[in-house]
């Protein structure tokens, strides 16, 4: 969902948790993984831009 809002904050909406418990969540799943899914910025209109990696993963996430 992350993906799909490019926002922390409005998949935690979508899903009725905090955004810092999407952001754990996510932190938890790039350790497992090995590999970042996010590219974070820290300005601008989109802050969260996703990798080669986890629009490659998107499709089965779904």
């Amino acid at each position: 969902m992350s993906a799909r809002h490019q926002s922390f904050s409005a998949a935690a909406s979508e899903f009725s948790v905090t955004p810092a418990a999407v952001g754990q969540m996510i932190r938890t799943l790039e350790r497992w993984l090995g590999t970042a899914l996010f590219h974070r910025s820290i300005s601008g209109k989109v802050r969260l831009i996703a990798t080669e990696a986890s629009e490659a993963a998107l499709p089965d996430i779904q």
